[in-house]
């Protein structure tokens, strides 16, 4: 996309601006020279423009060969250049697994398909030339002839064919001119293509899964309620079904029927894509459902006016994303300049429920501090403290996280999560929180456990404890019996190494012998060790 909107929109503007001017002197010049042409001599006239039809179709092979290699051009150099923004994007990632070489050559190797390619253009361009230089000879030749024979016969004075022939060589250049802009005019078209199929992109309401949240026309409904951005916070999900439009073979979801009270908190549980985020998409409309229907206070999603949704919808993802602005812009993001534009009170307070105010504070510039690009100035629980700000600085009625707390430590966590809570019950927030650490959950006033697609279960933590053999139950049981385990060899490996301290401490004052035994003492103890966390 980022070649579309840098490589081929600068092509197209380079070559309208060149040659819009150059051609409509060309055409102009062109028919000038034609109508002296026609008074000097109208046989040799007709002789000259004998080539006319025999360059108008060379041209108009040319052009669809250039067209298709343009178009094949630009597609190997975005390749090229989505492998280049890849690795830009996920450099500590590549470092870490030392990828620099396979990325490197996986570039080249996209590098080398776009120099074939432009080297075919370069073929077809050195033919393109080759004809415009010989045909015109040609012609000029054929002129000669049958001119001297005119003034042999006494038809044509040899004044005028001295004219005549000076007209030919301007038509000639002419002909080169608009060749070559021709040339070029097919270049941009190739690169135009993928533009303009941007801009004209208006997918069908009736597909299945359209990809535009602004595909279904809006309902005639109310200009008031159009613009109102109060929202009470019941969301209703209906018979949902659908499928990513990259991945249409895979069922995503199967009829889910979910319904989320206003001001009420509703975590959704389950594997690993099972869905969990595929609904939260939905209701943030990135995607439309393939069938059924997603309602906000009885509304279709698709009815709401796109800003309005998501400045009262509000989302925190599990990846947070910052953008190269300083703090302050960061957390009134798409709000300046707006009616909801917040004051300074409202982004400090966002930052302190947040519990992001003490390390703002702490910083340099404080508010003012530029997190760079994507975030790097900070830390990745910095970042997400701060989107959480940027989430509740837009005051929602619906607020979303999916896995929001993912990227802070346990007690940050718990902060914030003690804020969030009591966000919810002074404003009666309806919150949906997709959560794989189920111990965050255990107080929601719904928990609707989903598997392949499907609402398995739902209720309260202790309705879904008490199913026996449950899914709910299952996995609750399971991240107990991980968390126990994980405590558990903590805790034999600090008793482990208080016994190797305290052994290696009594070892200096034992003679050599001494030290054997306390060598193959603690070879058993660690081979103990072992044992038990085997």
């Amino acid at each position: 996309l980022n070649s579309r909107l840098a490589s081929d929109t600068a092509k197209i503007g380079d070559q309208v601006s060149l040659n819009s001017n150059v051609l409509i002197r060309t055409f102009v010049q062109l028919l000038t020279t034609l109508a002296f042409m026609i008074h000097i001599s109208f046989p040799l006239s007709l002789l000259a423009l004998a080539s006319v039809p025999v360059v108008s179709v060379a041209t108009k092979r040319y052009g669809e060969y250039v067209w298709s290699l343009a178009r094949a051009m630009q597609d190997k150099l975005a390749a090229a250049m989505k492998v280049a923004e890849e690795v830009f994007a996920t450099m500590a990632t590549v470092r870490s697994c030392a990828g620099e070489r396979s990325s490197a050559f996986e570039f080249s190797q996209a590098l080398e398909q776009y120099r074939r390619v432009g080297q075919k253009q370069a073929c077809a361009y050195a033919g393109w030339q080759i004809f415009n230089t010989s045909l015109p000879t040609l012609m000029t030749c054929l002129l000669l002839y049958q001119g001297g024979r005119l003034v042999d016969r006494g038809h044509l004075q040899s004044g005028r064919l001295v004219a005549f022939n000076l007209l030919t060589q301007t038509l000639t250049d002419t002909f080169s001119t608009l060749a070559d802009m021709f040339s070029n005019i097919f270049d941009a078209l190739g690169a135009s293509d993928k533009v303009f199929a941007l801009l004209a992109k208006d997918p069908d309401p009736t597909e299945a899964a359209p990809q535009s949240p602004w595909d279904k026309p809006k309902m005639k409904r109310d200009p008031a309620n159009t613009t109102d951005p109060t929202l009470n916070g019941l969301v209703e999900i209906e018979n949902v079904r659908f499928r990513y439009p990259g991945r249409p073979q895979v069922q995503v979801l199967c009829g889910i029927n979910i319904r989320v009270a206003a001001g009420s908190v509703c975590a959704l549980v389950g594997p690993s894509g099972s869905g969990k985020s595929s609904i939260i998409a939905l209701i943030q409309r990135f995607y439309a459902p393939e069938s059924g229907i997603i309602r906000i206070d009885g509304i279709d999603v698709a009815d709401f006016d796109h800003a309005q949704l998501h400045r009262r919808v509000a989302l925190v993802s599990q990846e947070p994303v910052l953008f190269a602005r300083t703090i302050r812009r960061n957390v009134a993001y798409a709000l300046e300049d707006t009616e909801l534009a917040p004051s300074e009170e409202d982004i400090q307070d966002a930052l302190h429920m947040a519990h992001a105010s003490d390390f703002v504070s702490n910083l340099p510039e404080g508010l003012d501090t530029d997190v760079g690009e994507r975030g790097v100035a900070l830390s990745g629980g910095q970042k997400q403290r701060i989107a959480i700000a940027r989430a509740l600085c837009r005051k929602p009625r619906i607020l979303l996280l999916d896995e929001a707390t993912s990227a802070l430590d346990t007690e940050s966590e718990r902060k914030v999560q003690r804020a969030l809570d009591d966000l919810i019950a002074a404003h009666s927030l309806t919150v949906i929180v997709v959560a794989h650490r189920l111990s965050t959950i255990q107080n929601a006033d719904s928990i609707c456990c989903i598997k392949k697609g499907q609402l398995i279960e739902r209720g309260t933590h202790s309705e879904l404890m008490a199913i026996p053999g449950g899914v709910y139950a299952d996995l609750v049981r399971r991240q107990a019996v991980r968390g126990g385990s994980s405590t558990s060899d903590n805790n034999n490996t600090r008793t482990f190494s208080h016994d190797v301290e305290d052994k290696a401490t009594s070892a200096a004052a034992l003679p050599v012998s001494s030290m054997k035994l306390l060598s193959d003492s603690n070879l058993s103890s660690k081979s103990i060790a072992s044992d038990k966390h085997d």
